[in-house]
């Protein structure tokens, strides 16, 4: 091997070391980033399946001993939806979903603000549940996302809240 094959060779090597520690370094970050935007577009699936299908559509957040699971529910006897109905069986899995944990390592829930605490519920007249869910990870430095439901209004939006206070909006 030539000279200036080996240092060819070196510096290529060098690159990708710097390049994938900087990738590795970013990876809790962009996990809670895509399981925030994961729990968003669930979010909107079950707002468009409500307005397509004219029925109550929700998201479940369900415990699990696997960790924390979102999926997608449809009211099936027209009274919305309602987690002991999801768990009887009487509405209807639409979409299997997510394990948080399982999916995303590194990414927890960290609080349901709704007042039904484990069903976003979204309506075919253009209502929903109003509140928030947190999701983080065990770094505070990387922030919290937030995904808000602004009941009145039908708008979801997902929000990322650094350490200091400040938050950019994603629309």
């Amino acid at each position: 091997m030539k000279f200036t094959e080996l240092v060819l060779t070196f510096g290529i090597v060098a690159f990708l070391g710097v390049s994938s520690a900087g990738f590795l370094g970013n990876l809790p970050e962009m996990r809670l980033k895509s399981a925030a935007f994961k729990v968003y577009s669930m979010c909107v699936e079950a707002r468009n399946i409500a307005l397509r299908n004219d029925c109550y559509c929700g998201v479940i957040i369900d415990k699990t001993p696997d960790g924390t699971r979102f999926l997608i529910v449809r009211d099936k006897n027209f009274n919305g939806v309602h987690y002991r109905e999801y768990l009887s069986g009487k509405d209807e899995i639409i979409d299997e979903g997510f394990v948080l944990e399982k999916n995303y390592p590194g990414v927890k829930l960290k609080k349901v603000g709704f007042s039904g605490r484990r069903v976003i519920s979204f309506s075919p007249y253009l209502t929903s549940s109003n509140g928030s869910i947190y999701l983080e990870t065990e770094n505070p430095d990387i922030g919290i996302f937030r995904i808000k439901v602004y009941g009145k209004s039908f708008v979801l939006k997902p929000v990322k809240i650094f350490p200091d206070g400040s938050e950019v909006n994603y629309d």
